[in-house]
Protein backbone atom coordinates (compact mmCIF):
# COMPACT_ATOMS: atom_id res chain seq x y z
CA UNK A 1 0.00 0.00 0.00
CA UNK A 2 1.36 3.42 -0.89
CA UNK A 3 1.64 6.25 1.63
CA UNK A 4 -1.29 8.03 -0.06
CA UNK A 5 -3.46 4.87 0.02
CA UNK A 6 -2.69 4.40 3.72
CA UNK A 7 -3.66 8.02 4.45
CA UNK A 8 -6.90 7.70 2.46
CA UNK A 9 -7.75 4.49 4.32
CA UNK A 10 -7.03 6.12 7.69
CA UNK A 11 -9.16 9.17 6.83
CA UNK A 12 -12.05 6.94 5.68
CA UNK A 13 -11.94 5.01 8.98
CA UNK A 14 -11.63 8.22 11.04
CA UNK A 15 -14.62 10.00 9.47
CA UNK A 16 -18.02 9.76 11.24
CA UNK A 17 -20.61 8.00 9.12
CA UNK A 18 -24.28 6.98 9.18
CA UNK A 19 -23.87 4.92 12.37
CA UNK A 20 -22.57 8.02 14.18
CA UNK A 21 -25.47 10.08 12.82
CA UNK A 22 -27.84 7.44 14.21
CA UNK A 23 -26.24 7.79 17.66
CA UNK A 24 -26.59 11.59 17.43
CA UNK A 25 -30.36 11.28 16.81
CA UNK A 26 -30.72 9.73 20.28
CA UNK A 27 -29.07 12.66 22.06
CA UNK A 28 -31.07 14.80 24.45
CA UNK A 29 -32.25 14.95 28.04
CA UNK A 30 -34.53 12.21 29.34
CA UNK A 31 -36.57 11.35 32.41
CA UNK A 32 -35.90 7.69 33.20
CA UNK A 33 -38.45 5.46 34.94
CA UNK A 34 -37.60 1.86 35.71
CA UNK A 35 -38.38 -0.99 38.06
CA UNK A 36 -35.53 -2.64 39.94
CA UNK A 37 -36.39 -5.69 42.06
CA UNK A 38 -40.02 -4.63 42.11
CA UNK A 39 -39.26 -1.07 43.23
CA UNK A 40 -40.06 1.88 40.95
CA UNK A 41 -37.15 4.29 40.44
CA UNK A 42 -36.74 7.54 38.57
CA UNK A 43 -33.71 9.32 37.25
CA UNK A 44 -32.37 11.64 34.59
CA UNK A 45 -30.12 10.99 31.64
CA UNK A 46 -28.33 13.38 29.33
CA UNK A 47 -26.86 12.08 26.06
CA UNK A 48 -24.61 14.14 23.81
CA UNK A 49 -22.03 13.71 21.08
CA UNK A 50 -18.34 14.56 21.60
CA UNK A 51 -15.13 14.36 19.55
CA UNK A 52 -16.71 15.97 16.50
CA UNK A 53 -19.59 13.50 16.34
CA UNK A 54 -17.57 10.33 16.88
CA UNK A 55 -18.66 9.31 20.40
CA UNK A 56 -21.92 9.60 22.34
CA UNK A 57 -21.62 10.14 26.09
CA UNK A 58 -24.32 9.44 28.65
CA UNK A 59 -24.61 11.09 32.07
CA UNK A 60 -27.08 9.34 34.38
CA UNK A 61 -28.34 10.28 37.86
CA UNK A 62 -30.93 8.73 40.13
CA UNK A 63 -31.75 7.85 43.70
CA UNK A 64 -31.09 4.13 44.23
CA UNK A 65 -32.79 2.90 47.39
CA UNK A 66 -31.96 6.13 49.20
CA UNK A 67 -28.43 6.40 47.82
CA UNK A 68 -27.29 8.77 45.08
CA UNK A 69 -26.38 6.87 41.92
CA UNK A 70 -24.40 8.48 39.11
CA UNK A 71 -23.11 6.80 35.99
CA UNK A 72 -21.18 7.70 32.88
CA UNK A 73 -21.23 5.83 29.60
CA UNK A 74 -19.71 6.13 26.16
CA UNK A 75 -20.97 4.58 22.92
CA UNK A 76 -19.30 4.63 19.54
CA UNK A 77 -18.97 2.87 16.23
CA UNK A 78 -15.59 1.66 15.00
CA UNK A 79 -15.51 2.11 11.23
CA UNK A 80 -12.55 -0.26 10.94
CA UNK A 81 -14.12 -3.26 12.75
CA UNK A 82 -17.69 -2.28 11.76
CA UNK A 83 -18.82 -2.78 15.38
CA UNK A 84 -20.48 -0.65 18.01
CA UNK A 85 -18.72 -0.42 21.37
CA UNK A 86 -19.90 0.71 24.82
CA UNK A 87 -18.30 1.50 28.19
CA UNK A 88 -19.90 2.23 31.57
CA UNK A 89 -18.65 3.44 34.96
CA UNK A 90 -20.67 4.39 38.03
CA UNK A 91 -20.24 5.34 41.67
CA UNK A 92 -21.33 1.91 42.95
CA UNK A 93 -18.38 0.12 41.40
CA UNK A 94 -14.68 0.57 40.79
CA UNK A 95 -14.66 -1.41 37.57
CA UNK A 96 -15.21 -0.71 33.90
CA UNK A 97 -18.02 -2.45 32.04
CA UNK A 98 -17.50 -2.73 28.30
CA UNK A 99 -19.19 -4.44 25.38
Amino acid sequence: MTEQEMMENWMRNATPGPQHAKLAKGCGEYEVNMIERGQPMAGKAKLEMILDGRVQIQHFKMDYNGMPFTGFGMTGFDNFSQRYWFTWNDNMSTGLFSM
